[in-house]
């Protein structure tokens, strides 16, 4: 077809599965949204952090009210290699801005599968992208984070406002984990389920998902409260860790959005001078880094001394942020017109 191309319509980021909730099951699914015009799909499965190669059994997808069984070289059960990615064979099936797409995945038996994340309210493992052929040209835009992105708060109400008013002009997703730092692995006391750095991560979850044009870069606060690793954080460290990924980024021609990082609660693991240096990495993220653009999210959150997130806008934890504090970051991001549909 005449200037077809396939885009990632949805995806999510891959992390250790230790910690993820699994009875006993041999199967799961899941509710994709769809905001683009399309004429067939295929699956990208990922057992990035895996160990041992995992069976799956059977693959289907269900769109308004009909079912498509999904092979792999034309084969209802696969293997997904450790530490490897594979893609299903092409459906073809016609899509239209508003569908839901239901993905359901049955595995050989009942073992957890190593390697996965949880999306929203369930899980999936293994499974990591749509990807749709359209000829109509979409933005896709990836926030990449940590778990103050991956809990949804400001990125839910953000996907759902665009998808109202932009149908088939844009895909949006979150690619986040929660623990996720800039510059060190998940701490082997945390059995790696934090993920991988940053620059690492940003390859595999952004880089190697084709289409992406657009990310929302969140990531700092965990380095500034996990001090376990060989990096040290440092402002100059800080910097050249996003000055790389920036540079990858604009070589695939894709542009990035920087947030400033957000406080959290003053204690053994996040002390004041900790959070003196979270200012000064927010100063520069604003006034001096590679990024396409910058907005100041936590200046929106953060109490008057800067110091904490505002009571009202704070989780109980006080590290996460609140619904309504997610509310205001979205309208934020809308506000900036710093993309080309708004």
């Amino acid at each position: 077809m005449k200037d077809e191309m396939w885009i990632t319509t949805w995806s999510y980021a891959q992390r250790r599965t230790s910690f993820t909730r699994w009875e006993n099951q041999d199967s799961f699914q899941i509710d994709i949204p769809n905001n683009i015009w399309g004429h067939a799909i295929k699956l990208k499965f990922s057992n990035w952090y895996g160990t041992r190669s995992i069976g799956i059994k059977e693959v289907n997808f269900s769109l308004k009210g009909h079912t498509y069984s999904v092979f792999v070289k034309e084969q209802q059960e696969f293997q997904v290699m450790p530490t490897r990615d594979i893609y299903s064979d092409t459906v073809f099936v016609e899509l239209v801005p508003g569908d839901i797409i239901r993905i359901s995945v049955t595995f050989v038996n009942q073992l957890r599968p190593e390697s996965g994340n949880t999306f929203q309210n369930g899980i999936a493992m293994i499974f990591q992208s749509v990807l749709v052929a359209t000829s109509n040209k979409a933005d896709v835009i990836a926030f990449f984070g940590d778990s103050i992105t991956h809990r949804q708060k400001w990125s839910k109400p953000l996907i759902h406002n665009w998808y109202a008013k932009y149908p088939g002009r844009l895909a949006a997703f979150e690619v986040a984990v929660d623990g996720s730092r800039l510059l060190n692995d998940s701490p082997k006391a945390d059995d790696e389920t934090l993920g991988f750095r940053a620059a690492k991560r940003f390859q595999h979850d952004i880089l190697e998902n084709t289409g992406i044009n657009y990310v929302v870069f969140a990531l700092g606060l965990n380095d500034l409260a996990i001090e376990e690793g060989k990096h040290e954080l440092t402002l100059e460290s800080y910097a050249n860790a996003v000055e790389e990924i920036v540079k990858a980024a604009h070589k695939k021609d894709i542009k990035v959005i920087g947030l400033t990082i957000t406080p959290r609660q003053i204690n053994e693991f996040y002390t004041s001078e900790k959070n003196h240096l979270r200012k000064a990495i927010n100063q520069w993220i604003l006034q001096n880094s590679p990024f396409d653009a910058a907005v100041d999210i936590a200046a929106l959150v953060t109490n008057e001394n800067d110091t904490a997130l505002k009571t009202e806008y704070s989780d109980i934890d006080g590290v996460h942020i609140s619904q309504e504090a997610g509310r205001v970051i979205a309208e934020a991001l809308e506000k900036e017109r710093i993309f080309e549909w708004c």
